[in-house]
Protein backbone atom coordinates (compact mmCIF):
# COMPACT_ATOMS: atom_id res chain seq x y z
CA UNK A 1 0.00 0.00 0.00
CA UNK A 2 2.94 2.75 0.94
CA UNK A 3 4.55 1.61 -2.42
CA UNK A 4 1.70 2.38 -4.64
CA UNK A 5 0.07 5.62 -2.71
CA UNK A 6 -0.64 8.57 -4.52
CA UNK A 7 2.35 10.13 -3.01
CA UNK A 8 4.74 8.20 -4.38
CA UNK A 9 3.54 8.51 -7.91
CA UNK A 10 6.60 10.84 -9.01
CA UNK A 11 9.58 7.97 -7.54
CA UNK A 12 7.58 4.94 -9.26
CA UNK A 13 7.81 6.95 -12.40
CA UNK A 14 11.53 6.81 -11.86
CA UNK A 15 11.51 3.08 -11.09
CA UNK A 16 9.78 2.46 -13.93
CA UNK A 17 11.55 4.43 -16.51
CA UNK A 18 15.15 2.89 -15.04
CA UNK A 19 14.04 -0.79 -15.71
CA UNK A 20 13.47 -3.08 -17.53
CA UNK A 21 13.05 -5.11 -14.13
CA UNK A 22 12.75 -8.78 -14.58
CA UNK A 23 11.47 -9.66 -11.26
CA UNK A 24 10.36 -7.55 -8.07
CA UNK A 25 10.99 -8.27 -4.81
CA UNK A 26 8.62 -6.35 -1.60
CA UNK A 27 9.43 -7.63 2.24
CA UNK A 28 9.37 -5.27 5.61
CA UNK A 29 12.71 -5.57 7.02
CA UNK A 30 15.24 -3.24 9.52
CA UNK A 31 17.70 -0.74 8.19
CA UNK A 32 20.53 0.46 10.98
CA UNK A 33 23.20 3.29 10.29
CA UNK A 34 26.54 3.67 12.47
CA UNK A 35 27.13 7.22 12.62
CA UNK A 36 30.61 7.67 14.07
CA UNK A 37 32.61 11.41 14.99
CA UNK A 38 36.23 11.58 15.97
CA UNK A 39 36.24 11.64 19.58
CA UNK A 40 33.06 9.99 20.50
CA UNK A 41 31.90 6.57 20.45
CA UNK A 42 29.66 5.19 17.56
CA UNK A 43 25.87 5.71 17.38
CA UNK A 44 23.86 3.14 16.02
CA UNK A 45 20.20 3.69 15.12
CA UNK A 46 17.93 0.78 13.54
CA UNK A 47 14.26 1.53 11.77
CA UNK A 48 11.58 -0.45 10.09
CA UNK A 49 11.28 -0.14 6.52
CA UNK A 50 9.56 -1.61 2.94
CA UNK A 51 12.53 -3.08 1.26
CA UNK A 52 12.36 -3.85 -2.73
CA UNK A 53 14.55 -5.57 -4.87
CA UNK A 54 14.25 -5.04 -8.73
CA UNK A 55 16.26 -7.56 -10.65
CA UNK A 56 17.11 -6.65 -13.94
CA UNK A 57 19.49 -8.34 -17.03
CA UNK A 58 22.66 -6.73 -16.14
CA UNK A 59 22.09 -5.04 -12.48
CA UNK A 60 19.80 -5.19 -9.93
CA UNK A 61 18.46 -1.88 -7.54
CA UNK A 62 17.66 -2.27 -3.95
CA UNK A 63 14.90 0.36 -2.97
CA UNK A 64 14.52 1.17 0.54
CA UNK A 65 11.51 2.93 2.27
CA UNK A 66 11.61 3.87 6.29
CA UNK A 67 8.30 3.89 8.42
CA UNK A 68 7.54 7.05 10.05
CA UNK A 69 4.62 7.43 12.07
CA UNK A 70 2.65 4.60 10.39
CA UNK A 71 3.57 5.45 6.31
CA UNK A 72 6.87 5.34 4.21
CA UNK A 73 7.33 9.11 4.19
CA UNK A 74 10.63 8.98 1.54
CA UNK A 75 11.63 6.15 -0.92
CA UNK A 76 15.06 6.33 -2.14
CA UNK A 77 17.61 3.97 -4.14
CA UNK A 78 20.58 2.27 -2.40
CA UNK A 79 23.67 0.91 -3.99
CA UNK A 80 23.04 -1.12 -7.28
CA UNK A 81 23.84 -4.75 -6.61
CA UNK A 82 25.42 -7.36 -9.43
CA UNK A 83 22.32 -9.38 -11.14
CA UNK A 84 24.57 -12.73 -9.91
CA UNK A 85 23.77 -11.26 -6.23
CA UNK A 86 20.18 -10.46 -6.39
CA UNK A 87 17.34 -12.35 -4.67
CA UNK A 88 15.74 -15.09 -7.10
CA UNK A 89 12.22 -15.07 -7.77
CA UNK A 90 10.00 -12.42 -7.31
CA UNK A 91 6.11 -11.77 -4.72
CA UNK A 92 5.34 -8.48 -6.77
CA UNK A 93 5.00 -7.57 -10.26
CA UNK A 94 6.16 -4.17 -11.46
CA UNK A 95 3.38 -3.15 -13.90
CA UNK A 96 4.02 -0.05 -16.54
CA UNK A 97 3.12 2.64 -14.28
CA UNK A 98 5.59 1.65 -11.52
CA UNK A 99 3.23 0.46 -8.84
CA UNK A 100 2.81 -3.64 -7.77
CA UNK A 101 0.58 -5.74 -8.03
CA UNK A 102 1.07 -9.30 -5.21
CA UNK A 103 1.81 -12.51 -7.03
CA UNK A 104 0.24 -15.60 -5.62
CA UNK A 105 1.89 -18.91 -6.13
CA UNK A 106 -0.60 -21.74 -6.47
Amino acid sequence: MAWNAPANAAFRSRVAASGPWSSATLHPGTISAVVWEQGSSARQTTAQACLMTLAGPARSRLVVGNWLRGRVARWSFAGAVSADKAPGGSNVKLLADGRVTKIYRR
